[in-house]
C-alpha cells in the first residue's frame, strides 16, 4: 500500500511539475515575445490591409516595432494595427474620445512607432494617453488633448481648454507644442473663447515643425516660434488634414466642400495661383508621394493629382482609419498571409490559466489523497 500511494504522489508531483513549468514558460516566453519584432522588416506598403484573425496577438505581447496603419471598426474600442512583413496586431483601448468632434479619436505618428489617443479623465482635464508601438507602453501627456505630430514625431500639438469646452458659454484655452518623450511644453498660443469651444478644431505642423497651423470653427491661424502669423476666415474650407502643409513648407492646403485643395502662401495667407487639386469630399491630407498629395477617404488611401489611383483600403466596415504619413511613400505591394504574432503571445492568457488550474487540482488532488490514506492507517491502528 505505501509503495502504491508512494507512486501516486509522485504522479502527482510530476503534474504539478508539469502545470508550473507550462504556467512558467507561458509566461517567460510571453515576456520575451514582448521585446522582439517582426523578422521580416520590409519597407512596403500593402494595398490590402488585412482583418485582423480571431487569434491575432495583442500589440502588447507582441510589438512590431512600427504600425503602417491604424483602423477601427463598429465597436471602436478594438484597433488593429498593420506593420512590416505583414504583421497584424490588435490593442483595445481603454477610452474612446476625441479632442474635437471635427478631429480624430487616434493619432498615428509620421513613422508610425507611437499612436496618440486623447483622454479626458473628466470634462475640464484634456489628456493624451500615447501607445508606444515599439514595446506596447502606455503614458499620458497631461498638457492638453492630442491634434498632430510633427514631421520627426518629436513634437505634439495639443489643445487645451480652460474649462469644459463642450458647452455653449464662450470657452478659451490654448494649443500647445509639447515635447513628445517628456510632455514639456515648449511653446503655446491662444485659443479666443468661443461658445461649442471643442467643435471643428484641427492642427498641422509645418514640415520644419517651426509653425502650426490651427483651424477653429471658420478661422484659419498660423503661429510661427517667433511669435509672428495671420489669420484668415475660411467660409466653408477647412484645413485639409494633417499633412496640409506642402513639403517645401510654402503651401498650406485647404479642402472645400467637394473636396478640391486649394493653397494659400504660408507668409501671407493669400490664396495662390496654383490650380485647384481634385479630391474627394470629406477626405483628410495626410502625406505626400512623388509630389502628389495622398488623403484618406473613408477606408481606403488615395493618391490624387494627375494620376489619382487607390494606394490601400481597410475592410468596408471600417470607422476610422490612421495612415503614418512616411508610409504613404513607400513602394506597394500585395499582401501575404497575416502574421499574428508567437503562438505564445496569443495564448498566453489561455496557458498560464491552465497551468495555474493544473496545479490546483493537483494539489487539491493530493492533499484529499493523503488525508484520506492517513484516516485509514489511523481506524486500522486503532482496531488492533
Amino acid at each position: 500500500m505505501k509503495k502504491a500511494r508512494s507512486v501516486a504522489v509522485r504522479g502527482v508531483l510530476v503534474a504539478l511539475a508539469s502545470g508550473a513549468a507550462l504556467a512558467f514558460v507561458a509566461a517567460s516566453a510571453g515576456a520575451t515575445a514582448s521585446g522582439t519584432t517582426p523578422a521580416a522588416a520590409d519597407d512596403s506598403l500593402p494595398r490590402s490591409l488585412e482583418l485582423a484573425p480571431a487569434w491575432t496577438a495583442t500589440l502588447n505581447r507582441a510589438p512590431i516595432g512600427r504600425a503602417f496603419a491604424v483602423y477601427s471598426r463598429m465597436d471602436q474600442v478594438r484597433l488593429t494595427l498593420i506593420g512590416p512583413g505583414d504583421a497584424i496586431r490588435v490593442y483595445d483601448r481603454p477610452e474612446w474620445s476625441f479632442t474635437s468632434d471635427d478631429a480624430a479619436t487616434m493619432y498615428l505618428s509620421p513613422g508610425g512607432r507611437r499612436l496618440a489617443m486623447p483622454h479626458w479623465p473628466t470634462s475640464r482635464q484634456q489628456f493624451t494617453r500615447i501607445l508606444d508601438v515599439t514595446d506596447g507602453s502606455v503614458r499620458v501627456i497631461r498638457a492638453g488633448a492630442p491634434l498632430a505630430w510633427s514631421a520627426d514625431a518629436r513634437q505634439l500639438l495639443v489643445a487645451h481648454f480652460d474649462s469644459d469646452p463642450s458647452v455653449d458659454e464662450p470657452r478659451g484655452g490654448e494649443v500647445r507644442v509639447v515635447d513628445a518623450d517628456t510632455g514639456r511644453i515648449r511653446w503655446s498660443a491662444p485659443l479666443p473663447p468661443r461658445p461649442m469651444a471643442i467643435a471643428a478644431l484641427t492642427g498641422a505642423f509645418s514640415p520644419d515643425g517651426t509653425a502650426i497651423a490651427v483651424q477653429q470653427a471658420d478661422s484659419l491661424t498660423l503661429h510661427r516660434t517667433d511669435g509672428s502669423g495671420w489669420r484668415v476666415t475660411l467660409d466653408s474650407r477647412r484645413l485639409a488634414g494633417p499633412a496640409a502643409w506642402t513639403p517645401d513648407g510654402r503651401t498650406l492646403l485647404v479642402m472645400d466642400r467637394t473636396g478640391r485643395l486649394h493653397g494659400l502662401d504660408t507668409a501671407s495667407g493669400r490664396p495662390t495661383a496654383t490650380p485647384a487639386i481634385e479630391g474627394r469630399p470629406g477626405s483628410r491630407l495626410v502625406g505626400w508621394r512623388g509630389g502628389a498629395p495622398v488623403v484618406v477617404d473613408g477606408h481606403r488611401v488615395r493618391l490624387l493629382g494627375a494620376e489619382p489611383a487607390v494606394l490601400a483600403e481597410a475592410p468596408d466596415d471600417t470607422l476610422e482609419l490612421q495612415v503614418a504619413t512616411d508610409a504613404v511613400a513607400l513602394p506597394l505591394r500585395d499582401p501575404g498571409s497575416p502574421q499574428v504574432g508567437p503562438f505564445t503571445a496569443r495564448y498566453q492568457t489561455p496557458l498560464v490559466t491552465g497551468g495555474a488550474a493544473l496545479i490546483i487540482a493537483g494539489a487539491a488532488w493530493l492533499w484529499i489523497r493523503l488525508r484520506r490514506n492517513s484516516t485509514d492507517s489511523s481506524t486500522v491502528a486503532a482496531i488492533f
